[in-house]
Parts: structure tokens; C-alpha cells; sequence
């Protein structure tokens, strides 16, 4: 089975830490992911760098 580009981003909604909650992909590369996050705490939109190469990680798709 062969994953896409679509299939390493954290989900839209996704909430990390109880703190950041996912609202978008910016960017990414062969190394990491660039999303665009709302700060819960403070109320404010900020933005979030996943280190992750591509060619060395898996993400654990278990729901």
C-alpha cells in the first residue's frame, strides 16, 4: 500500500498537548511539515514546524 503527501499530516482539528489544534498545512519537504495552528490557551494563531523525514519516519495511522 502506498501512502500519499496527505496521508503524514496530522488531521484538520487534531489537538496537541490539549493546547494547539491543527487548522492547516502551510508547507512541507522531505523533512518536515509546517502547519498552521490556534493557540487554546491564549487565543492566538500561530505556527507549528513537525520535524519529519519522510524517507525515515512512519506515521502510526492507528485510530
Amino acid at each position: 500500500m502506498e501512502t500519499s503527501e496527505k496521508d503524514i499530516f496530522l488531521e484538520k482539528n487534531a489537538l496537541l498537548k490539549n493546547i494547539y489544534k491543527i487548522k492547516s498545512v502551510i508547507s512541507y519537504s522531505d523533512l518536515s511539515i509546517v502547519y498552521l495552528v490556534d493557540n487554546q490557551k491564549n487565543n492566538k494563531v500561530q505556527v507549528m514546524k513537525e520535524y519529519y523525514p519522510k524517507l525515515l519516519a512512519i506515521r502510526d495511522l492507528d485510530q
